[in-house]
């Protein structure tokens, strides 16, 4: 992928950044990963590292459509400018046929966004938040971790802060999240988001935003068989 020009950095997040930790959390983390394995500074270095003042970001297991001629990111930015009181702009989740208003809500999701990094500075460092103070006693004393994942460390600032998320409705542009990694979807991976990008799903998808595999299956196999894909 850098020799194809697809990507121009990689980052480890293995690497000890007491900076960011200090920065992003107030102090050094006891653990890098949160108690299910993910780094938790994953998408603060990508933050960090970017030369843009807004910043997208998306999940490695996210399917996305966006019409020809149509950004949703640049409309992202557009509403991130002319509205001070957003701090996180989305796709509208799963796909569907008509326009409806945006959704605003302090629910964050870090599996795709938009977001200001001047603006995210402001509701840093982020709250502390643990499973439970018992976990939490065990991890300071050298057990596992005890954090709750990024997402809900960004979910607390911004509940606390006068900021909110809000998800477009423009059916132009949505995203789809991907919970099952089986063999099924890692074998169909490249038609899945063939058909993605075209703008193509199944009638029981619509609206919902998790990805519905069996139902996407079966409309690969009835355009395989009729020679719509190859």
């Amino acid at each position: 992928m850098l020799a194809a020009g697809e990507i121009d950095t990689i980052i480890e997040t293995s690497e000890r950044r007491v900076d960011i930790e200090r920065k992003h959390f107030g102090h050094r983390i006891c653990r890098q990963r949160d108690f299910r394995g993910i780094p938790l500074l994953g998408w603060a270095l990508g933050i960090e590292r970017a030369p843009t003042d807004y910043v997208c970001h998306f999940d490695c297991d996210i399917l996305m459509y966006s019409a020809a001629g149509y950004s949703w990111i640049a409309t992202a930015i557009d509403v991130l400018k002319a509205r001070n009181d957003v701090l996180f702009v989305a796709p509208m989740g799963g796909p569907s046929k008509k326009a409806v208003p945006p959704r605003e809500q302090k629910e964050f999701s870090s599996r795709r966004f938009v977001v200001d990094r001047r603006r995210l500075v402001s509701i840093l460092p982020l709250p502390s938040t643990q499973t439970s103070w018992k976990r939490w006693l065990y991890m300071k004393l050298g057990g596992a971790s005890s954090y709750w994942p990024w997402e809900s460390h960004v979910r607390s600032a911004v509940e606390r802060s006068p900021y909110t998320c809000l998800y477009l409705g423009d059916p132009r542009a949505w995203s789809i999240h991907c919970p099952n990694h089986e063999a099924a979807w890692k074998a169909n991976l490249e038609d899945l988001v063939r058909a993605c990008e075209a703008g193509t799903y199944p009638s029981q998808q619509e609206g919902k935003v998790e990805l519905e595999l069996s139902e996407w299956l079966n409309l690969l196999k009835n355009q395989a068989s009729s020679g719509k894909i190859r």
